[in-house]
């Protein structure tokens, strides 16, 4: 009660979302992820809100992982919240400056608010930050889960297509 008159007004979800920084960390893609990562992506809501919603082979999978762990322009992340996976977020490097950005929550954490936080938290990260990148997402219109999360992770919708947002955020060295 004594939190009412705080000038500092904090939602239920903003709470949410202070818990979930202190839980999560994050680190970098590695090999032994090659698993868990196939079986989010062919999750039926995960091919339903994707930009390619074709079921990968394992084969097909394997090969794609192989290709994102040497790639140069990319930049992947594992969210950890007590030892479990949370989900993947990608920075592929486009051009000089612009990332395009996609998640992917681990099925069992969907709806609970850690999209929002593995963004935020991977942003943070040195390698995303030192580069003063312009991240951009593409985010299909019937995707509202993380069209929200993105939004609540700072980004700015700037153009609307048939069936996709487009949204950035400027990262910049503060």
């Amino acid at each position: 009660e004594r939190l009412k008159n705080h000038p500092i007004n904090l939602s239920k979800s903003d709470l949410k979302s202070i818990f979930y920084w202190l839980l999560m960390k994050i680190r970098s893609l590695k090999v032994e992820d090659l698993d868990d990562i196939f079986v989010w992506r062919n999750d039926p809501v995960t091919r339903k809100n994707s930009i390619n919603k074709n079921q990968l082979s394992y084969d097909e999978h394997k090969a794609w992982f192989r290709k994102v762990l040497r790639d140069k322009n990319g930049k992947y992340f594992i969210g950890i919240k007590n030892k479990e996976k949370v989900g993947l977020v990608s920075y592929i490097k486009e051009k000089k400056k612009y990332r395009n950005v996609s998640i992917n929550i681990n099925p069992k954490f969907r709806g609970k608010g850690y999209g929002t936080t593995l963004l935020i938290l991977s942003q943070k990260s040195g390698e995303i930050i030192s580069e003063g990148s312009i991240l951009i997402a593409k985010i299909k219109k019937s995707n509202i889960a993380s069209f929200k999360s993105f939004q609540k992770a700072g980004y700015i919708k700037f153009s609307q297509l048939k069936y996709y947002y487009l949204l950035s955020n400027h990262i910049n060295h503060d």
